[in-house]
């Protein structure tokens, strides 16, 4: 799933390099954190996941999971 939706962000910021499947996104990113945050910030179970990528030096990716489902998929900063 989380695979997915960072495909979706790679071809959004008109990547002019193809992707052959879903699995070459690997290629252009890198987890650089994975942050568990303080009980009570959040309601339900949560991991946030920080993600270096090649298109985007400076903003890179934030993942947020939620109960074990992907929630929302931006920029580094959702995850702080």
């Amino acid at each position: 799933m989380i695979i997915s939706c960072l495909c979706v962000i790679f071809f959004d910021v008109g990547s002019l390099q193809l992707l052959n499947n879903v699995n070459d996104i690997i290629e252009h990113i890198e987890i650089d954190a994975i942050v568990i945050p303080v009980i009570g910030v959040y309601k339900e179970r949560c991991i946030n996941i920080v993600l270096s990528c090649t298109w985007d030096d400076e903003n890179g990716i934030g993942v947020r999971v939620l109960n074990e489902a992907v929630d929302e998929v931006g920029y580094q900063d959702i995850a702080f």
